[in-house]
C-alpha cells in the first residue's frame, strides 16, 4: 500500500494540469445530466415488481378501484348555483382537452360509494321506505287550511325534489358533477389518458387540469385536487423541494463549519469546488444508472456530501501537518497526501462496503441507494485525492502565504490526556452508553409499523381527499378491505369483526340484503325482499334504479330471492343479478379467477399513530381475516425492511471487521472498534426514545449507515495513536471532529424537509454521529492512545 500511495501521489503533482482539464470537460457534462434528474415519489419501489403482497394489491386496485384518476374538489361558498356555469364550462373544456379518457359521472358505480349509498344497512332502507310511506298517509289527511303545517310539508317537497332532480336530471353534463347533500363540494373527477409511472405526464396532466380550473374559478372560489395523480404529483413536487433545500443547507452548513474551523476563504473556495463538483458527479451517475431518484435516494445529496468532505478535511490537515515544517506548497501536497491514502482508503472503502451490502437485498429502491452513495464515497474519495491537490498546485503561491488556523488547545488537551486521565472518564462513558443502549434494544423491539410519511400532513391532496369525506359522508378514503372466500362465511366473519374494539364499522352485500343472515333469519330476509319487490313502483325506489340503471337487475334479483331455499342463494341471486360494475363492487375475482367477498372495514382507531397499524393487522390476523388496501401495503413494506436492515447490519458488521482487520493488521484493535460500533448504534435507537422518535422502516437506515462513518474516526485515531507529536495527534482529533460535524450538518439539513420522516431520519442520523466521534475518542482513542511504536 505504501508504494501504491507513493506512485499515486506522484501521478498526481506530475500531471496536475491535465487532471484540472479532465475534470472541467467533465463537470460541464455532469451539470447537463443532474438538471435532468427527476423524482418518482411511489413508495411501492421499496418491494420488488414480483413481490407477492404488492402484486395483490395492485391487481386488486386495478379490479375494484378502476383507473387511476384526478379529482378537482371546489368549495361551493354556499353559492352553488353561482358555480354550476363555471363548473359546465370546465366540464366542456375537459372534453375537448388531450389528457382526459373520460370524466366520471354521477351514473357510474364509483359515486356509488363516493355519495356512500352502499353503507345504508337493511334497517335503514326500511326507515327510508317507512318514511315516504308516512309522508303519503299525512299528505291524505293534509288540512289545507294549516298554513303552517302546508309550510312546513312544502319545505319537505322541496327536500324530496331536490333529490328527484339530482336522481333523474336529464342534462348531459351536470352528471359530471358531484356534489355534497350539503352543497358545500362540487366536484369533478376525470380519468386522465397515459400512465400515472409516466413521472412528465402526471406534471402535465395536473398542470393541464389546473389551467382550466384556474382561468374559470379564478379567485372567486377556494379548491384544490386529490385523487392518485393529486397525490403523486405533490410527492414529487415536495421530494424536488426537500431536495434541492436539503442540498443546498448541507452543502452551504458543511463550508460555513469548514470556514469557521480552518478560517481560510481560499481553501474553503477550493473545497467548495470538490464537494460541488463530486455532488453533481454523483448525481450524473444517478441520472444515467437509474432516470430518477426514489423516496430512499433523495437524501443521497446529504450522506454523500457529509462523509465526502471528510476525505478533504483530512487530505488538508496532513498537508498542512507538511507544510509546518518548512517543505514548499508541491512537496507538502506529496508528502500529506502519500501519508493519508492509507487511512483514507480504510475508511471509504468500509462506508462504500457498507452500501454495497445493499446490493444483495430484494428492494429495488434499496438497491439504488446502495449503488448511487457507494458510488458516491467513491467520488468524494477520488476526486479529494486529484483534484484537490490539482487545485492547491495551481494556487500554490497563494498557499504559501496562508495561515492553516491552529489545532487548539481543546484538541491539544484531549490529544494530551485522554490516554491518561480519559480512561477513568471511559468508564463512565461506557456506563451510560450501556444504560442508553438498553433503552434502544426496546426502542428497536417496538418498532412502528406507521412511519410519519413522506408528504406533509397539509399536502394539498390530503387536505381536499379529507374534504371529500367529510362533506360526502362516506369515509372510504380510510378504509381497510377484507375478502372472504365463500358466502357462508360472510355472516359469521362480519359480527367477528363487529365485535372487535378495533372495528367502528362494518359493510358488505349484506347490508343491502339483511345483515346476519343465517337459517333462523332467513325468513327475514325474503320478508325485506318482498318489501323491497313491493315498493319496486315508489317513485324515489325507481329514481335511484333508474338513474344507476339497476331497475331491471333488482326486480329479477327480488323475483329469484323469494324463491331460495337458503341464504346463500339469496346472495348469489342478488350478486348474480348485478351488471358487472356494479358487481365488482361486493366481489373480487383475482387473475386466477377465485372469487372473493369483499367486506369493507373502517377501523375504530388512527392506523398511523401509536403504532395503530401494527395493532389493527394483528388483530385481522386473530380474526382470521384477509385483508387488503394501501395500510395493509404500508405494513408489508416496512415488516420487509426492518427484515432487511436487520439482515444488512448483521452483513455489515463481518464487513467492517474484515476491512478495519485487513487495514489494520490488528485482530483486537479491530474486534474492540466493532464493539464500539454496536454500541453506537443502539445508544442512537436509545437516544431517539428520549427524543421521541420511534424506529421505523426509514430511520432504521441509520443503523448501516452510521456504522459505515463511525469507523472513520476510529480508524484515523487509531492510525496516529502512536504519533510522535502530540500536535499532529491534536490535529487529527480536530480532524475528525469537523468530519463528524459537517457530516452531522449535512444530515440535520434534513430537518427541514416538510416530509416528517426525512425529518427523524436527519435528526437520527445527527445523534448517531456525535455518539460515535464521543466514544471513537473516549473510547477508542483512550484505550489505544499513547501507545509506543
Amino acid at each position: 500500500m505504501k508504494r501504491f500511495s507513493e506512485k499515486f501521489s506522484t501521478f498526481v503533482m506530475n500531471n496536475w494540469k491535465l487532471i484540472l482539464a479532465f475534470y472541467s470537460i467533465l463537470l460541464v457534462l455532469a451539470v447537463f445530466l443532474a438538471l435532468q434528474l427527476g423524482v418518482d415519489p411511489d413508495l411501492t419501489n421499496v418491494l420488488e415488481k414480483d413481490d407477492p403482497v404488492l402484486k395483490e394489491y395492485l391487481e386488486f386496485q386495478t379490479y375494484a378501484m378502476g383507473q387511476d384518476n384526478l379529482a378537482l374538489v371546489i368549495k361551493t361558498g354556499g353559492n352553488l348555483n353561482a358555480l354550476i356555469p363555471r363548473a359546465l364550462r370546465i366540464v366542456e373544456r375537459l372534453k375537448n382537452s388531450d389528457f382526459v379518457e373520460r370524466i366520471v359521472s354521477t351514473e357510474t358505480p364509483e359515486s356509488l360509494r363516493f355519495y356512500g349509498l352502499f353503507t345504508l344497512s337493511s334497517r335503514q332502507l326500511e326507515e327510508i321506505v317507512g318514511r315516504i310511506e308516512g309522508l303519503s298517509n299525512t299528505l291524505s289527511r293534509l288540512n289545507p287550511f294549516d298554513f303552517n303545517t302546508v309550510r312546513l310539508f312544502g319545505n319537505a317537497i322541496a327536500t324530496l325534489d331536490s333529490v328527484r332532480t339530482f336522481f333523474e336530471g336529464d342534462d348531459d353534463q351536470t352528471k359530471y358533477l358531484m356534489i355534497s347533500p350539503d352543497r358545500e363540494l362540487l366536484v369533478i373527477t376525470i380519468i386522465p389518458t397515459g400512465q400515472i409511472a409516466d413521472v412528465e405526464h402526471v406534471s402535465r396532466v395536473v398542470k393541464g387540469f389546473q389551467k382550466i380550473a384556474e382561468e374559470e374559478l379564478a379567485n372567486r372560489y377556494e379548491w384544490g385536487f386529490t385523487g392518485s395523480y393529486a397525490s403523486n404529483y405533490d410527492g414529487q413536487k415536495q421530494l424536488y423541494r426537500d431536495f434541492f433545500v436539503t442540498s443546498v443547507v448541507s452543502l452551504g452548513a458543511v463550508i460555513l463549519l469548514f470556514l469557521i474551523g480552518y478560517g481560510s476563504f481560499i481553501l474553503t473556495g477550493l473545497v467548495l469546488v470538490v464537494v460541488g463538483s463530486s455532488m453533481f458527479f454523483t448525481l450524473a451517475l444517478a441520472r444515467v444508472l437509474f432516470g430518477s431518484l426514489n423516496v430512499v435516494t433523495t437524501f443521497v445529496n446529504a450522506i454523500t456530501l457529509g462523509l465526502g468532505i471528510d476525505f478533504s478535511i483530512h487530505v488538508l490537515t496532513h498537508i498542512y501537518e507538511e507544510y509546518r515544517h518548512g517543505k514548499e506548497a508541491g512537496a507538502s501536497v506529496r508528502s500529506g497526501l502519500n501519508s493519508v491514502i492509507r487511512p483514507l482508503f480504510i475508511g471509504a472503502s468500509t462506508t462504500a462496503g457498507v452500501f454495497a451490502l445493499f446490493i444483495l437485498v430484494r428492494s429495488p429502491a434499496l438497491v439504488e441507494l446502495g449503488i448511487v452513495s457507494a458510488l458516491g464515497i467513491s467520488v468524494f474519495f477520488l476526486v479529494s485525492l486529484t483534484l484537490l491537490p490539482a487545485l492547491f498546485m495551481l494556487f500554490r503561491k497563494r498557499f504559501n502565504r496562508l495561515k492553516f488556523g491552529s489545532s487548539g488547545k481543546v484538541y491539544y488537551l484531549l490529544a494530551r490526556y485522554v490516554p491518561g486521565f480519559g480512561r477513568i472518564f471511559m468508564i463512565f462513558v461506557l456506563v451510560t452508553a450501556g444504560y442508553v443502549s438498553y433503552v434502544g434494544v426496546k426502542n428497536y423491539l417496538d418498532f412502528s409499523y406507521t412511519p410519519p410519511g413522506f408528504s406533509s400532513s397539509d399536502a394539498p391532496y390530503m387536505v381536499y381527499g379529507e374534504l371529500i369525506a367529510k362533506h360526502f359522508g362516506s369515509d372510504f378514503l380510510n378504509e381497510v378491505v377484507g375478502l372472504v372466500p365463500t358466502v357462508s362465511q360472510l355472516p359469521t366473519t362480519m359480527e367477528r369483526l363487529e365485535k372487535s374494539p378495533l372495528v367502528e364499522e362494518v359493510s358488505s352485500i349484506y347490508n343491502l340484503i339483511g345483515s346476519n343472515l343465517d337459517e333462523k333469519s332467513f325468513s327475514e330476509a325474503k320478508r325485506i325482499y318482498r318489501i323491497i319487490g313491493e315498493n319496486a313502483r315508489n317513485p324515489l325506489v325507481v329514481a335511484v334504479m333508474q338513474k344507476y340503471k339497476a331497475l331491471d337487475e333488482l326486480l329479477n334479483a327480488v323475483a329469484v330471492s323469494l324463491q331460495a331455499e337458503n341464504p346463500e342463494e339469496v346472495v348469489e341471486a342478488v350478486i348474480n343479478n348485478l351488471s358487472e360494475d356494479y358487481r365488482k363492487l361486493f366481489v373480487y375475482e383475482n387473475p386466477d379467477g377465485k372469487k372473493w367477498y369483499i367486506v369493507r372495514i373502517r377501523p375504530a382507531i388512527n392506523l398511523y399513530q401509536n403504532n395503530g397499524l401494527k395493532r389493527f393487522v394483528e388483530e385481522m390476523d386473530r380474526l382470521k381475516v384477509k385483508i387488503m388496501g394501501y395500510p395493509y401495503l404500508i405494513y408489508h413494506v416496512s415488516n420487509k425492511v426492518k427484515n432487511i436492515i436487520s439482515l444488512l447490519m448483521i452483513l455489515a458488521v463481518f464487513a467492517v471487521y474484515v476491512i478495519i482487520l485487513l487495514g489494520t493488521r490488528a485482530p483486537i484493535a479491530s474486534l474492540i472498534m466493532l464493539m464500539a460500533l454496536i454500541l453506537v448504534v443502539m445508544a442512537t435507537f436509545g437516544a431517539m426514545r428520549f427524543m421521541g422518535i420511534e424506529v421505523t422502516f426509514i430511520n432504521l437506515l441509520s443503523a448501516p449507515l452510521i456504522v459505515g462513518i463511525g469507523v472513520d474516526a476510529m480508524v484515523h485515531l487509531w492510525h496516529v495513536r502512536t504519533g510522535d507529536s502530540t500536535m499532529k495527534i491534536a490535529r487529527t482529533l480536530k480532524a475528525v471532529t469537523f468530519s463528524a460535524a459537517t457530516t452531522a450538518a449535512a444530515f440535520l439539513s434534513l430537518a427541514l424537509a416538510e416530509g416528517k420522516i426525512l425529518e427523524e431520519f436527519g435528526l437520527s442520523m445527527a445523534v448517531g454521529i456525535f455518539i460515535a466521534w464521543f466514544l471513537s475518542v473516549f473510547v477508542v482513542y483512550a484505550i489505544f492512545g499513547g501507545e509506543k511504536k
